[in-house]
């Protein structure tokens, strides 16, 4: 989930091009049309490593095809739309894996100076959203540890094993909260409309330390320093206490080994035998070069660099 949305594949189409099966939930079933309409053009936005794929559908409608269904992300995600900070889900087939959702744009959230008091009223209401009965925690430290056998098994250099295993030695000390959290709040899956955050791909969403969330988007905007400053701030409603700071940075960095390692784990999985240097770019010089294309993401080597960078930083 953490690596979807940066390795988007905007391969323009029209309906003729779209696969057979898509044609057929698309053209032969008459609930489908009864949202959409008569279809005209399908475009494929994204297409991950998880098997997942994205249609855009006569530009006004989403439609997501799943390799798993998530019942639970699902759940969620209607509880989010009715408190108007996801995408509403105009209809559902389990059977078939595949939701058809509303549309809202590709307006990125504005970096200015209230950035922070509109990204935390998004993150507020988001925890407000009540779990069910059977919702099991996340464990974060077992992603980490997964993480870390993938690597182990490549044969990665011990200087970075030795971070994750830096990182499995916080767990004793942490103790964790748990509420309806995102989980993957990168600046792709979050938009801005109507003057109000709204977050696409819940996926990944279930119950989880609410700090994940905050020390996620915190990660994402570490060359925003007023973000990064006051976030924890205006989450709290008043100055953080040393435990609250110190929490936020554990699950900063964990956050970053858990996609960090992800990202290594794509580039291999994209072709990437030889194992690249570290760029000598901090994580604050290196987004910037990727927000501005200067660093493309679609190579297992860059994907791979990408991790080290967000590796350095623990």
């Amino acid at each position: 989930m953490f690596l979807r949305f940066f390795i988007i594949l905007l391969i323009s189409m029209n309906i003729a091009l779209a696969s057979e099966n898509i044609n057929v939930l698309l053209n032969q079933s008459p609930k489908v049309q009864a949202v959409v309409g008569s279809v005209t053009k399908s475009i494929l936005l994204s297409g991950g490593f998880s098997g997942d794929k994205v249609y855009l559908i006569n530009d006004k409608f989403v439609l997501k095809k799943f390799k798993i269904y998530p019942i639970k992300a699902i759940e969620i995600q209607k509880q989010a739309a009715v408190l108007g900070i996801a995408p509403k889900i105009l209809y559902e087939n389990s059977k078939e894996n595949f939701v058809l959702m509303e549309f809202l744009g590709k307006s990125s959230v504005p970096r200015d100076q209230h950035t922070t008091k509109n990204v935390v009223h998004f993150i507020k209401t988001l925890h407000q959203v009540a779990p069910t009965s059977d919702m099991m925690p996340i464990d974060i430290f077992a992603k980490v540890q997964e993480v870390l056998h993938f690597l182990q098994s490549e044969n990665l250099s011990q200087d970075i094993l030795n971070k994750f295993t830096k990182v499995l030695s916080l767990k004793k000390y942490t103790q964790c909260n748990h509420r309806i959290c995102h989980n993957d709040l990168n600046p792709n899956n979050l938009l801005f409309v109507n003057g109000k955050v709204i977050a696409i791909d819940w996926d990944a969403a279930g119950l989880n330390d609410p700090y994940y969330d905050l020390a996620t988007i915190n990660m994402w905007y570490i060359n925003v320093p007023e973000v990064e400053k006051n976030l924890l701030k205006e989450y709290l409603g008043r100055d953080p206490k040393i435990n609250e700071l110190k929490h936020l940075n554990t699950m900063k960095t964990v956050v970053m080994a858990i996609v960090g390692g992800n990202l290594i784990k794509a580039g291999i999985q994209m072709g990437c035998i030889v194992k690249p240097e570290t760029p000598s770019d901090s994580l604050s010089e290196f987004l910037p070069k990727i927000g501005k294309g200067e660093i493309k993401l679609d190579s297992g080597e860059n994907l791979y660099k990408f991790g080290l960078v967000l590796l350095k930083e623990i």
